[in-house]
């Protein structure tokens, strides 16, 4: 209990903002979410309890009571076990599956013999160039602490598992943040028809993002040295 005290005593301090809190919460939810992707606790809990289900559906179709419409339901039963999803799962999914809109006036003035030709034009916008342009500051930022890591494990070596275990988590915390941000401007309808408009409004709200960010910790650290 003593590794969660500091985390409580932080989230029990009246002095602290609630936005301090919320930043924090969200951090530890963060870094959970991405140890449980590393080692797969929830997936292989989840396995071999499927696999202790289906064991015990097996048994209980070779039971030559049932009726046919018994049987189905067992059988149905079974289907809906192993197509059942996490809510990780549908968390992690909904964020890599981009969501491109196209306005309803661009549908309606792009026709093919009566036919809205909505998937075609939504084409257009490739996924990767997307992600590039929605978290450009943040692939910039990884890229530079990428390079400059093995630089500061020769200068420090006595820190070198926090080191590790610092840049993993900021790492998972960054990709999922700029996977957030690529999802949040998929939602913005196909621009005059050409997806550089959408790219374009990307880096722009990507970066206000950023000089907003700049902007409150810069803010906050002034009124943490005033109040001191």
């Amino acid at each position: 209990m003593d590794i969660f005290s500091p985390i409580v005593h932080f989230l029990t301090d009246k002095t602290r903002k609630l936005s301090s809190k919320a930043i924090l919460v969200i951090l530890v939810v963060a870094l959970i979410f991405l140890l449980d992707n590393l080692f797969s606790f929830s997936y292989y809990y989840n396995s071999s309890q499927k696999i202790n289900q289906l064991n015990q559906i097996s048994s209980v179709i070779q039971d030559k009571s049932l009726s046919d419409k018994e049987r189905n339901k067992v059988l149905t039963i079974r289907s809906e076990i192993l197509e059942h999803k996490t809510l990780k799962d549908y968390t992690y999914n909904y964020l890599t599956n981009l969501n491109f809109e196209t306005s309803q006036n661009e549908t309606n003035e792009i026709e093919n013999d009566g036919e809205i030709t909505n998937l075609a034009l939504e084409h257009k916008r490739n996924p990767t160039i997307h992600f590039l342009t929605s978290a450009w500051w943040i692939l910039i930022t990884a890229g530079i602490f990428i390079l400059m890591f093995p630089f500061v494990l020769l200068t420090d070596r006595k820190q070198l598992g926090a080191m590790i275990g610092g840049f993993i988590v900021l790492g998972g915390i960054s990709y999922l943040f700029a996977l957030f941000l690529s999802k949040v401007f998929s939602f913005i309808p196909l621009i005059y028809g050409e997806p550089i408009y959408n790219y374009v409004l990307n880096v722009v709200l990507s970066s206000l993002i950023l000089v907003s960010s700049i902007f409150y910790g810069r803010k906050s650290k002034k009124t943490i040295a005033n109040n001191g």
